[in-house]
């Protein structure tokens, strides 16, 4: 491919943006594998639940308010709030909503979070154009298929880590651009756009006792970018048709293999870093009867990356999710790890944090070599009477080499939906509609729930 820049070219590796808009527009729903629209339809029903959750948080109540504020043409659904608003709003305020309490979706190889910006900023588009249950799903096919293969090119080439709104913005592009009908040159125009406009989300850099920031994974950010990259496109604004730091023939199987069966599930409200060692200390309690006053140390071996998330006293919400220490003295005193576990409330539980004052993280570094395919962690507790136990896990629960099945995944929604004040009946209104969203005429009863109607 010849192209030219003003800074050197040989560095990165260089795509091409029309070859994954030409695949995207052709992209036909009944094309798609049966296993694919199901994953597609829970992810939809997992980023509702963490929406609806989510507007309960700090941060979630702040994007509302911001995402509220002014008269504002009423478009699309902003969660918890009961009249509408611009699409652009409303997928900024979800986004960060879906992102909050840190329950939302992932994917290994592009090492992050897809559902949180695509699904806020498809729905948004859908809702405000009128478009049926068939529409969204396929739309979100497209996106998941777009986001991760940028994001998993993306780290490839670069080995950096960037925060999901970075190329999850183009995937929202994708979703927001079928949803819309765009054409192949406008298609090409709208994921060029969201590249060039997306977030820098770059990887987080924090002082010493520094609590982990709200803005995270930038996600309200990259969805707010797709929804006004394929807006833009839609009338007439140019983007770039090259995208550097991902290979030439990084989306030549799209529309062959479905990557969004790849997608994982996260049964704990915290990063996917912290589940491993979750599940070991959840799994030595179970076996071995542990109870967190006869804790005397506990040692969490992992890989580099994942000695960041070393917080023993979290002082927020943010940085409790982002704590080995706490989630797994969550685990090992109270036996759960749930988003009532991951509150304000329980930021000085002196149960917890009587654990987490005894956990030591340790690099080890034949971990590093399996990452991002595997996130390892082994959890060595050893008690005050000087018995020893351990467990290791590299796959977590909720991959797809280790599952959530149906019902888990409806549990989690339910549980995130209570703790949203959604009650009984509304929250079967939503899982019926979604599960049926492929013979839908509309989205209202998915809609219609998250505005208390």
């Amino acid at each position: 491919m010849r192209a030219a820049s003003y800074e050197p070219l040989e560095t990165l590796p260089i795509g091409d943006l029309s070859q994954l808009a030409r695949v995207l527009c052709h992209l036909d729903l009944q094309d798609v594998p049966g296993d694919a629209v199901s994953k597609a339809k829970l992810c939809l029903l997992d980023a509702l639940g963490c929406m609806i959750a989510g507007a309960q948080t700090r941060t979630g109540r702040i994007a509302r308010d911001y995402a509220g504020r002014g008269v504002q043409e009423g478009e699309a659904t902003l969660t918890g709030c009961s009249r509408l608003v611009l699409v652009q709003n409303a997928a900024f305020g979800n986004g960060v909503m879906a992102s909050a309490l840190d329950a939302d979706d992932g994917h290994r190889k592009a090492t992050g979070h897809p559902g949180a910006v695509i699904i806020p900023a498809a729905l948004a588009v859908a809702e405000s154009a009128g478009a049926s249950g068939p529409r969204l799903v396929e739309s979100l096919v497209c996106g998941y298929e777009a986001a991760i293969r940028i994001g998993a090119a993306l780290f490839s080439s670069s080995g950096v880590l960037r925060g999901s709104g970075h190329w999850g913005s183009v995937g929202a592009a994708a979703a927001c651009g079928k949803i819309l009908g765009l054409d192949e040159a406008k298609m090409t125009a709208a994921l060029g756009i969201a590249s060039s406009s997306a977030p820098a989300a770059p990887p987080k850099i924090l002082r010493e006792g520094e609590d982990w920031p709200m803005t995270k994974e930038c996600v309200g950010w990259g969805s707010n970018a797709g929804v006004s990259a394929a807006l833009l496109a839609q009338q007439g604004f140019s983007g770039p048709t090259l995208l550097r730091g991902i290979q030439e023939d990084a989306c030549d199987d799209l529309g062959v293999v479905f990557r969004i069966q790849d997608v994982y599930f996260k049964p704990y409200p915290s990063c996917r870093w912290t589940h491993p060692a979750v599940d070991a200390a959840l799994e030595l309690k179970k076996r071995w009867h542990i109870a967190g006053e006869d804790v005397a140390a506990v040692c969490v071996s992992t890989f580099a990356r994942a000695g960041l998330l070393s917080y023993i006293r979290p002082r927020t919400v943010e940085s409790a999710q982002f704590s080995i220490p706490f989630t797994v003295g969550a685990a090992l005193a109270l036996g759960s790890v749930s988003v009532r576990e991951l509150t304000e409330s329980q930021l000085d539980n002196p149960a917890i944090l009587q654990v987490a004052e005894r956990v030591r993280i340790e690099h080890r570094a034949e971990f590093d070599a399996l990452f991002p395919e595997a996130i390892p962690a082994e959890v060595t507790v050893t008690l005050r009477d000087g018995a020893r136990f351990a467990a290791r896990v590299d796959v977590p629960k909720g991959s797809p080499g280790n599952p959530m099945d149906l019902e888990a995944i409806l549990a989690k929604f339910r549980d995130l939906a209570t703790y949203g004040k959604v009650s009984s009946e509304q929250q079967g209104r939503i899982v019926r509609a979604v599960l049926r969203a492929e013979s839908a005429e509309d989205l209202s009863d998915i809609t219609g729930p998250l505005r208390g109607e």
